[in-house]
């Protein structure tokens, strides 16, 4: 009984959620190598399995505690290491400022430490749901990085519209650490 309990959270989506972990280090190395077809692919598959987690494991109700911690980490790890590597490969066809990989790290930053806060306030998992800004947040940053390898790999019109998109991500980002903040502090005045 104690075997099949310790394999308990090694559900399909926690599993696709362990791929995107493990191909984030792949395709920081396909970039710097100058696999750029690799590492376009390998983005491809990773935020695929971002959106197919979720949708299986609410589903077939396979949502673990291990999957609701794990789920997060792939994400930010796959997302920003990506979006770091991309702006650090000089083969790249457009440069993001740095001020924009720092909101995104601070963004981070404060919604997991906001987290463990809240977690430490024994909060509701429930009250600490990510936003649909949160959400939008997350697909613009996979919008934000799929326009990077079209303008490596189309050239001039991605790169002209760039910065339209660019700047939408960025707007989006700074509404949702905002929303974040502002519900966090809600909650903790709450409590």
């Amino acid at each position: 009984m104690k075997e099949s309990c310790c394999w308990q959270w090694l559900t399909i989506p926690n599993a696709l959620s362990l791929l995107r972990l493990f191909l984030a280090p792949i395709i920081v190395w396909a970039l710097f190598s100058n696999a750029w077809s690799l590492a376009c692919v390998l983005f491809i598959v990773g935020s695929i399995t971002d959106f197919l987690d979720g949708y299986l494991a609410r589903k077939f109700h396979v949502q673990t505690i291990v999957g609701q911690y794990l789920d997060p980490v792939a994400d930010k790890t796959f997302l920003l290491a990506t979006l770091y590597a991309l702006t650090r490969v000089p083969s790249a066809a457009v440069a993001v400022p740095a001020w924009f990989i720092v909101l995104v790290f601070l963004r981070e930053v404060i919604i997991v430490g906001g987290g463990l806060v809240l977690l430490g306030m024994s909060m509701n998992a429930k009250e600490m749901r990510p936003s649909l800004l949160g959400k939008l947040a997350t697909v613009g940053y996979m919008v934000l990085i799929l326009w990077m390898f079209l303008c490596y790999f189309r050239g001039s019109f991605f790169i002209n519209s760039f910065f339209v998109v660019f700047y939408g991500v960025a707007g989006i980002s700074l509404m949702s650490l905002l929303h974040y903040c502002w519900r966090s502090s809600a909650l903790i005045m709450r409590k």
